[in-house]
Formats: C-alpha cells, sequence, structure tokens
C-alpha cells in the first residue's frame, strides 16, 4: 500500500514538471508544429504534403507536432525521398522507437548501422543517424509479390543536442528532469529511400535532400 502510494506522488510530481519551452527545431507561428518543409528543391526535386494518418492522430497525444513531405526527382520520377519530422508535446509517448511502428506497417528489418549526415554550410558538422535497412513487399508487375529494398534513417533532435538512438535520448530526457527539472521536448526526424540502385546511391539520395531540407527545419548542430 505504501509502496502505491509512493509511486503515484512520483508519477503526479513528474507530471506537473514544466516542459522546456526550448526545442532544436524551428517551428511554425504557435508552437505546436514544426516548420513546413520547402515544396521545391534545386535540382528538380518537388515535395508534396503527406498528410497524418488516422492512426497516428488516435494513437498520439492532441499535442504532437508534424511536418512531412515526400519527394520526387522530376528527372526521374522513380527517385524519391521521404522527409518527416514528429515533434512531441507534454506527453512523451509522441516520440518512441522507430522500429515498432516499421514491423507495424508490414517491414522486415534486415540491419542497421550508424552514418553521420552533414549539415550543410561552413564547418564539418554532422547529424548521427542510425540507418536500417528494410523490406517490404509489393505487388510485382507480372503478378506475384516482389521484395523492395529501402533505407530508412532516423535520428532525434533535442534543445541542445542531436542523437541517433531511442536510448541516448530516454538517457539524456531523464537527465533534463533531473538537472533542470524540466521535460525535454524532441523531435523524431525520418528520411526514407528505396535502395534498388544499392545503399551508396540511396545515402547520397538522402544527403542531397537533407542538404536543402536540413537548414530548413533544424537548428545547426555544435561545433
Amino acid at each position: 500500500m505504501l509502496a502505491a502510494v509512493l509511486a503515484a506522488a512520483a508519477v503526479r510530481r513528474l507530471d506537473a514538471i514544466q516542459v522546456s519551452p526550448d526545442v532544436g527545431v524551428l517551428l511554425q507561428a504557435g508552437g505546436q508544429d514544426p516548420v513546413e518543409l520547402p515544396s521545391f528543391l534545386a535540382g528538380g526535386w518537388m515535395g508534396r504534403d503527406v498528410p497524418v494518418s488516422a492512426t497516428e492522430l488516435s494513437v498520439l497525444p492532441p499535442d504532437t507536432g508534424y511536418s512531412r513531405k515526400h519527394y520526387v526527382w522530376m528527372h526521374d520520377p522513380a527517385c524519391q525521398v521521404f522527409v518527416s519530422i514528429v515533434l512531441s508535446g507534454r506527453d512523451r509517448t509522441s516520440i518512441h522507437r522507430p522500429e515498432l511502428c516499421l514491423l507495424g506497417q508490414g517491414w522486415t528489418i534486415e540491419g542497421r548501422f550508424g552514418h553521420g549526415f552533414a549539415f550543410p554550410g561552413p564547418g564539418r558538422r554532422i547529424v548521427p543517424a542510425t540507418v536500417l535497412r528494410v523490406r517490404r513487399e509489393v505487388p510485382g508487375t507480372r503478378g506475384g509479390r516482389t521484395a523492395v529494398p529501402s533505407l530508412m534513417a532516423y535520428w532525434f533532435v533535442g534543445h541542445d543536442r542531436v542523437v541517433a538512438s531511442h536510448w541516448s535520448r530516454m538517457w539524456w530526457s531523464a537527465v533534463d528532469r533531473l538537472r533542470r527539472l524540466q521535460s525535454s521536448r524532441w523531435a523524431y526526424v525520418v528520411v526514407q529511400t528505396t535502395a534498388l540502385d544499392g545503399e551508396t546511391a540511396a545515402l547520397a539520395r538522402l544527403q542531397t535532400v537533407l542538404d536543402q531540407t536540413l537548414p530548413a527545419f533544424e537548428m545547426p548542430p555544435p561545433d
């Protein structure tokens, strides 16, 4: 009984902790949603809005922020890159392990590796990311099903740091709660493209799109 009372008191105290107003991504007016991604990128890339799914709206907290676009290269429509930003509000369940979503959407995870994307501009600043090798079967042109390989890269942006893993984000969130007595507001960034032309080409394609989208939404990482 005493343990239950103490646990309930601890939960209430944690819930009462102020949410930090500081975030590592640029915001739209109002402060809930990340800034809108650009619709056109130099070199012939066109972006279209991707609506938030009904499942996300029903499962994630109502103060979760979103910004996402699907980019297609007009010189070769087969070259496509998906960019998504999910920004947590007060409730920490806005952000979760991306692997859980992938499995629920029918993807198979075949491996992972670390990768550093270059943040454009002066200096050699790097955005650390986790890259997942994934595949999903789609209907083939001649019947049957075909496995399509893809690369999905993700990272988390805090108010003063960028981390490549879910566990690093959890660690720094706990540190902020203890040290600053504030709940961190994190952004979860995803970029994805098919890898039919190989992983090297896929990573280069992601970097090409990030060269113009990263400065539009993410604060430069510290030197």
